[in-house]
């Protein structure tokens, strides 16, 4: 996976809703707001109509940062150049 710079990237997964215990789905999103990290979270069951949403600025909380890594890999940005005389 190769985002583009700026573009959102989410990660979605079927998981069991804790009120009806029927499959429903998490999306867990991140991407740049004004040079921020903004990261969200939606939960959406189809059976019982269960929902939340939750958003965030910053470093991802742990366990989203956990399923992010797991699913995208860590990747590392290295910038560097030479000093140009003035």
């Amino acid at each position: 996976m190769n985002p583009d710079a700026g573009s959102d990237v989410t990660l979605t997964e079927q998981v069991v809703c804790r009120q009806c215990f029927q499959t429903a789905s998490i999306t867990l999103g991140y991407g740049d707001v004004n040079g921020a990290l903004r990261s969200w979270e939606s939960f959406f069951c189809p059976h019982c109509r269960l929902t939340w949403e939750s958003d965030d600025i910053g470093f991802l909380q742990p366990e989203p940062r956990t399923r992010m890594l797991e699913a995208h890999g860590e990747w590392t940005v290295r910038i560097g150049g030479r000093k140009v005389g003035v």
